[in-house]
């Protein structure tokens, strides 16, 4: 019998049998995307299922089938689907996509099966299993944040708080304040540029963090706003291992709050003035200065970006991240304002550098609460677009001495109007507008001292998805950074060279 033909077949003691076909090539593999799906999704939301097939063995020539099952929690299947695949050569993967996306209509935990079938719908063999949690779309999803421009106030009075690297503050709040549909009633506020929202004893969900629980280091580490880890219900405007470091010689950091007008019309303001921008004085020397404002009347929060004083920057573990998180954390539940949105840890953006990613000066994130939720514009017009600004981190990292850096243009842009002076977050002008002309883009290179090394693109794109290969046979080993800048968007990743 042809290879093509051959069966296996396994007798079940008086119960009948059970057969399968079998390969001639048994080396098939699928790897499943996971940009197109991560560990976790939010419900209701559209999931296209996206992977690699890759052919270990020998050349196919026969068609195959690979086919897709979700389970739930009790084993019963809810989602079925399939593509076919031939004449895969030796080595070789392949890019495939089926067809049919599916949205979780509750949240679980769900199992997803994949399985190789000839194409007469026999059985060949598993192809692999994803487990992967449903999560119900939190309310923090709701806030909306735009970015205006507001001329930097420093505060003439105000009330210092104690300096020093990796220290917290508490203060009662002048008003109740709600964060994410809940009334606080304290704050404090970290030299690390995060200020965490508390209510009732210390230590308990809606409590301020004890330092036990914040750690020694002050949650200045990288990515702490992604995660369940405390603090929890969070402000970050500038989330970074800084310091207060209270050397007036060099005009040294310092923090105060103060409470500006008269109820119900108040304002409470924490300032952060000439941060080191990194706890490491030995190898940084610039300095940022920044607030958050709450205001009574609306609960709006505003995050207030005043000037830098330029020096060096470096140290080992540099980076910021800017948003908020609610007293849950971890997964969709927090909202990354470089991204534009809430998403999976591991999406978070933790390289964010004053040298070239600072908002300011003179600029200001509002972020309002819309409990109705915002919803999208999907115009035909559009299908297949991206929807949103992306840098992804290059691949491979490290590498030598290529490597690929992806980026995506939007269907959409926003502009903004300023609010009244008196108060900033009342009158704001919001459009929404589709860009179908060119968007200017440069992509650039910088080594670890901000000087820039190398230009991959510069010029005017239309919206859709790019990727640039970065040549660096002519460098030498360490760290660089790339900086994507499109119009008003602006993100820098770092990445690095071993030779």
């Amino acid at each position: 019998i042809s290879r093509a033909n051959r069966n296996l077949r396994l007798a079940l003691h008086g119960n009948g049998a059970w057969q399968m076909k079998l390969l001639s090539n048994q080396n098939l593999q699928f790897a499943y995307d996971p940009d197109s799906l991560p560990d976790s999704v939010l419900q209701n939301k559209d999931i296209k299922f996206r992977g690699f097939i890759v052919n270990s063995g020998t050349a196919q020539s026969d068609s195959l089938i690979l086919g897709m099952k979700i389970s739930d929690e009790l084993d019963h299947t809810i989602h079925e689907d399939e593509l076919t695949f031939c004449c895969l050569e030796k080595n070789t993967e392949r890019s495939v996509a089926f067809a049919n996306p599916y949205s979780f209509s509750r949240p679980g935990e769900y199992s997803i099966e994949y399985s190789f079938y000839d194409y007469d719908g026999n059985f060949i063999m598993f192809a692999g299993i994803q487990s992967i949690k449903v999560i119900k779309t939190p309310s923090i999803a709701n806030y909306q944040v735009r970015q205006i421009y507001k001329t930097y106030q420093e505060l003439e009075s105000r009330i210092d708080f104690v300096p020093g690297d990796d220290v917290q503050n508490q203060w009662i709040l002048p008003f109740p304040f709600y964060f994410d549909e809940y009334p606080y009633t304290k704050i404090q506020a970290s030299s690390n540029g995060w200020l965490e929202f508390g209510d009732g004893a210390d230590g308990t969900e809606r409590g301020l963090s004890t330092l036990v629980q914040i750690g020694d280091y002050g949650a200045g580490e990288n990515g702490r706003m992604a995660r369940k880890t405390r603090p929890t219900k969070v402000l970050g405007p500038w989330w970074e291992d800084l310091s207060a470091d209270s050397d007036n010689i060099t005009g040294g950091g310092s923090m105060g709050i103060a409470t500006l007008g008269n109820s119900p019309n108040r304002v409470f303001v924490v300032e952060w003035k000439n941060m080191l921008a990194y706890y490491d004085a030995d190898n940084t020397t610039t300095r940022v200065s920044f607030q958050v404002r709450l205001y009574e009347n609306g609960n709006v929060i505003e995050f207030c970006y005043g000037p830098i004083q330029y020096g060096f920057f470096g140290g080992a573990d540099v980076g910021a991240s800017i948003g908020f998180k609610d007293h849950i954390g971890g997964d969709y539940h927090f909202y990354d304002i470089a991204r534009g949105g809430i998403g999976t840890a591991e999406t978070i953006e933790t390289t964010l550098y004053p040298l070239f990613n600072w908002p300011g000066p003179d600029s200001a994130y509002v972020i309002t609460y819309d409990p109705t939720g915002i919803e999208d514009d999907k115009s035909n017009d559009n299908a297949g677009l991206p929807e949103d600004f992306v840098l992804r981190q290059n691949y491979p990292n490290p590498f030598n001495p290529a490597t690929t850096i992806k980026y995506s243009i939007p269907v959409r842009s926003r502009q903004y109007a300023v609010g009244s002076k008196q108060n900033p977050a009342s009158s704001i002008e919001y459009q929404e507008s589709s860009i179908q002309h060119q968007v200017s883009v440069s992509l650039k290179i910088y080594d670890i001292l901000g000087k820039e090394v190398a230009t991959l693109v510069n010029q005017a794109q239309r919206p859709g998805s790019y990727e640039v290969v970065f040549d660096a046979s002519g460098f030498s080993s360490g760290v660089y950074f790339y900086n994507l800048t499109a119009g008003t968007f602006s993100q820098t990743k770092k990445m690095l060279l071993l030779r």
